[in-house]
């Protein structure tokens, strides 16, 4: 699979600020414990007069440095879990004198292991598109599960929570990776865009939401600029939500939104569309090329919304 990925400037400053931030935060709680909290100072002091200690008679006695090594490994380890303790006791997380990247994975360094790390697609999303797109308020947590509809109705849209959750919970390792909702106006379909969306941020990947409007306002946008259109490689979701309410401009609205479909197929890279259309409509409007990639049982999955409108419900 392709990564058009590269380290910029910008991706450099936003990690060279994250990695700043963080030594800005753990010197300040050092400060902070220092100051007001003198039990804990006093076994960071043990702490330190132990790792001096060890050291010494380490150098001084190299033929066991080895024995010395693990003894002092111990004796270390179990001082700085009566930090942790003491830190819990009064209030403080653990690990509130450690250093804590904004990214777990990389340390905010941009590499994971011998590969860029996933934090710095994020970081190109949030640079070249401005921002996810991802409505954060919209989450699985505040999905309405008692809505005054049928049985029969409810129990359908208890079926499309959960497989938009399971699918967000195991991404990129779904067994159809793509998907297609169509449905009626009005019936959450953007909600649930969101609810993915944001679900997969949480769990560390990169995530685009635009509509279709906006793609083909960008590619539209570097024909009259004469610049490249933008990389919808990039993310490591990409949503395309309100298929059909864009304009339909010869030559360049189905190519769009084909060779955009075709890329990330091709790079195996998951992509979510949402329509207003039934199929009938979308294969009239795109073409069956476009509709045979979106439907292909074998790499997405289709779900219908055939339920009362939920923005009625709420109104």
């Amino acid at each position: 699979m392709s990564d058009p990925i590269c380290f910029n400037k910008a991706i450099e400053d936003e990690l060279s600020a994250r990695r700043s931030a963080a030594l800005r935060e753990q010197r300040a709680h050092i400060m902070n414990v220092r100051n007001n909290y003198p039990a804990i100072q006093a076994l960071r002091d043990e702490l330190n007069e132990l790792a001096v200690d060890f050291s010494g008679k380490m150098i001084a006695s190299p033929e066991m440095s080895d024995e010395l090594e693990k003894l002092a490994r111990e004796v270390l380890d179990q001082k700085k879990a009566e930090i942790r303790a003491k830190l819990s006791e009064c209030g403080l997380a653990e690990d509130y004198l450690e250093l804590r990247p904004r990214c777990g994975i990389c340390g905010d360094t941009g590499i994971d292991g011998e590969r860029m790390c996933s934090c710095v697609r994020r970081i190109a999303v949030e640079s070249r598109f401005a921002g996810s797109g991802i409505d954060r308020k919209q989450s699985f947590s505040s999905f309405c599960h008692e809505l005054p509809m049928e049985p029969k109705d409810a129990r359908a849209l208890e079926r499309i929570h959960d497989y938009c959750l399971a699918y967000a919970d195991n991404f990129p390792n779904n067994p159809q990776r793509d998907l297609l909702l169509i449905g009626p106006p009005g019936r959450g379909k953007t909600f649930l865009l969101n609810c993915i969306g944001g679900r997969v941020i949480d769990r560390g990947f990169s995530v685009l939401r635009l509509t279709a409007y906006g793609l083909v306002n960008g590619v539209m946008e570097s024909i009259r600029n004469g610049v490249p259109a933008p990389d919808l490689l990039i993310p490591d979701l990409l949503i395309i939500d309100d298929l059909g309410t864009e304009p339909m401009i010869n030559n360049v609205t189905v190519e769009a939104l084909l060779s955009t479909i075709c890329l990330r197929q091709e790079n195996e890279k998951p992509i979510i569309v949402a329509s207003n259309k039934t199929p009938e409509q979308l294969a009239e409007d795109y073409g069956e090329r476009i509709v045979s990639r979106l439907m292909s049982p074998r790499t997405g999955k289709v779900i219908t919304m055939l339920i009362p409108s939920i923005r009625m419900m709420k109104d």
